[in-house]
């Protein structure tokens, strides 16, 4: 006998515990997968603003420059020579930033000023290469002869004499041939980079954790309730089977609120600043452009879409509104939200009656509400759903009746293998049975369904001060 209860039990925690063991496995997966293509996107929207920023800025240091030296080197009273001379000590003399310097070519590309390399000054670099063979020096020219441009090339970097990629700005320098440039280093942009992706690396691994360990106190209490029961007395071992599987209920509703939370104080808040950024950057662009470029647009809506997301996920693990307004209220957010959504007339009659009432009993009406509504999205094809509600100072009942295609009810019921459907219509019952309320669902095709749950306030089971639960507040 010992033997084949311990078998019993093995089972049933196998049975609980391969599902979730198999839910954590693919929702870590889904978690990770969505992360690197947000870190992607994110990634690739950050650095096209980084360049664009920079390009800015260069352009913005040569405007300054070149008007410098109109009211400084250009003054009449100065030989040609003179001012020739006064530009070149100019230029060599400018600084910003940490690595920041100009440069000046004659367009045979012999060097005038190059304040790192003081040494090349007045040698012909028209051959000059950069690591990667490009002749930086012939193309900046041909820039500058252009009318102006961009060119990223490599070369030493003053702080560390190190080849960084650099990006440079090259134009003309009137009214003489020559060649006026300035750059900036791109390694710090790396830098940048690996912070963000750290970031949201961390991130992920929060998240991970978060499942991990709501996976292993799930399969806690599935162990808990396997070794408690007790076939001597199976009234008894009913009900303390039934008080522990509501304990996993109320311990997955706590879960689901707390991942709620993280979600919105977590990465919502990282989306929300990252389109702050995003949008600060178009407003920009558009004030100083023809307009933002489309890539910086469609990341600005991906972003929002991206919040959008993750604030209806959070609201579908645990509706504040359910907490802070209490039943009725958040059922008629449910509806609203419902009908916008699927396009389904949907109805709730008497909602305005409902007064606050024990939160396990609000839950559980909610999640039934929610379960049912989910089901005749997916299979009912209705085109209305109405909810009415029964209350008094003794019992609790809600209806839900759709004109949908219906089913065979009892053939549900005995299927072995349940799909999502009858999945759904079992947590449904057990839920409302854990509380001591009744169960009962009426359909037929072509002719709609309807499903009926009842709570007496003397048969809650979970019951607390006596005063209290079961009592409208």
């Amino acid at each position: 006998m010992m033997k084949r209860i311990f078998s019993v039990q093995l089972s049933i925690i196998l049975l609980s515990a391969i599902p979730l063991i198999l839910m954590s496995y693919f929702l870590t997966n889904i978690v990770n997968n969505q992360t690197k293509q947000l870190v992607d996107q994110g990634l690739d929207s950050f650095n096209k603003f980084y360049i664009e920023s920079k390009k800015q800025e260069l352009v913005n240091y040569l405007k300054l420059t070149t008007i410098a030296v109109e009211h400084y080197a250009m003054d009449p009273a100065f030989t040609p020579q003179q001012q020739q001379q006064r530009t070149k000590e100019l230029i060599n003399d400018l600084r910003y930033g940490k690595d920041g310097y100009f440069f000046i070519y004659q367009y045979d590309g012999t060097n005038l000023v190059l304040p790192t390399l003081p040494d090349l000054v007045g040698t012909n670099l028209w051959q000059q290469q950069d690591s990667n063979g490009q002749l930086l020096v012939q193309d900046l020219i041909q820039l500058a002869k252009d009318g102006g441009g961009f060119y990223r090339y490599h070369w030493p970097k003053p702080s560390n004499n190190v080849n960084e990629e650099k990006l440079s700005f090259a134009t003309q320098l009137e009214p003489w041939p020559w060649m006026l440039g300035t750059g900036v280093y791109l390694d710090d942009t790396r830098e940048v980079s690996e912070a963000f992706l750290a970031e949201l690396r961390q991130s992920t691994k929060s998240t991970s954790t978060l499942i991990l360990t709501v996976t292993l106190s799930s399969l806690v209490l599935v162990a808990w309730i396997g070794f408690a029961i007790n076939l001597s007395d199976k009234r008894n071992a009913d009900t303390k089977l039934q008080q522990l599987i509501h304990s996993v209920i109320q311990f997955q509703e706590d879960e689901r609120s707390r991942v709620a939370r993280e979600l919105h104080d977590g990465i919502i808040q990282l989306l929300v600043s990252g389109r702050f950024q995003v949008q600060a950057a178009q407003m920009h662009l558009e004030q100083n452009s023809n307009g933002a470029p489309l890539h910086l647009q469609k990341g600005a809506a991906t972003i929002h879409e991206a919040i959008t997301e993750i604030k209806r996920i959070s609201k579908g693990l645990r509706p504040a509104s359910l907490d802070d307004l209490g039943l009725g209220p958040a059922l008629q957010i449910l509806v609203s939200e419902y009908g916008d959504r699927t396009g389904i007339e949907t109805t709730i009659h008497h909602i305005e009656e409902m007064s606050r009432y024990d939160g396990k009993i609000e839950t559980t009406f909610y999640r039934i509400a929610q379960e049912a509504l989910t089901n005749i999205d997916k299979y009912a094809n209705a085109q209305s759903v109405i909810i009415r509600f029964g209350a008094s100072e003794r019992s609790i009942m809600m209806s839900i009746k759709d004109d949908g295609i219906g089913f065979n009810v009892e053939k549900v019921a005995n299927l072995k293998h349940l799909d999502d459907s009858g999945t759904g219509l079992r947590n449904m019952q057990e839920r409302i049975e854990f509380l001591g309320g009744h169960f009962s669902i009426f359909s037929s095709q072509n002719k709609g369904t309807i499903i009926k749950i009842k709570l007496d306030f003397d048969d809650y089971i979970f019951q607390e001060p006596a005063a209290t639960i079961g009592t409208p507040t």
